[in-house]
């Protein structure tokens, strides 16, 4: 390994400590393009610095995981980002038309779905609030006890973060050929698993249609 990969794996290894990729298994430092990419796909600049988290079938970024500067003062930026602008559309068209109620009623109605959500949210507010601690006690407060969904433990309200949550926990997800359910329904992050299979059925491979999964 030459002195520049070196570096590189030292600086994954202090902004991501295993107990975070041991969660999120794809985590890497973005390339030299993927951070002005990744501002164009959020129309803004990123709040602290960034980790890719999650690429899509072409190679660029489609979720980043995003670690808080000390001193921002402010409310903390969502730990998770959709940053794909079709994934993004399209789950927003899932929750114009009333899933994430819909998602709620299954999980009132699914006992075991439930107990799964919950060990999905704890599994999520415990690794938050791990990452926000390393910056400094003040935040990790901040976030304590927040799910993915960035509320409340046990919030279904955003569906782009639940989704985010799952290709982050199973980033070769996006990779699966139409309605593979990669994991089984042992996989974590259930609602977002849910979402991949309502976007599955419609088209296919969603991230691969027209248009562009990103901007180019």
């Amino acid at each position: 390994m030459n002195e520049r990969a070196c570096q590189a794996a030292s600086l994954l290894e202090r902004l991501a400590p295993p107990f975070a990729r041991a969660v999120f298994p794809g985590l890497e430092l973005p390339g030299a393009r993927d951070e002005d990419l990744v501002c164009r796909q959020i129309g803004r600049r990123c709040q602290g610095r960034i980790l890719i988290s999650c690429r899509c079938p072409r190679g660029r970024p489609a979720v980043i995981l995003t670690l808080p500067l000390e001193g921002e003062g402010g409310s903390a930026p969502p730990l998770l980002w959709l940053t794909c602008p079709h994934a993004a559309a399209r789950v927003g068209t899932l929750e114009s038309t009333g899933e994430s109620k819909r998602i709620a009623a299954r999980l009132k109605s699914d006992q075991a779905a439930s107990v799964l959500f919950a060990q999905d949210e704890e599994r999520f507010s415990v690794l938050q609030e791990s990452l926000a601690r390393l910056v400094s006690g003040e935040l990790a407060g901040r976030v304590r006890k927040k799910g993915a969904a960035g509320g409340r433990v046990g919030a279904v309200k955003c569906l782009h973060a639940h989704l985010a949550y799952r290709l982050s926990a199973c980033p070769e997800s996006f990779l699966s050929p139409p309605g593979e359910r990669v994991g089984g329904d042992r996989g974590p992050a259930i609602i977002g698993r849910w979402c991949q299979e309502l976007l599955a059925r419609e088209d296919g491979n969603w991230c691969e249609r027209p248009p562009a999964a990103c901007v180019t």
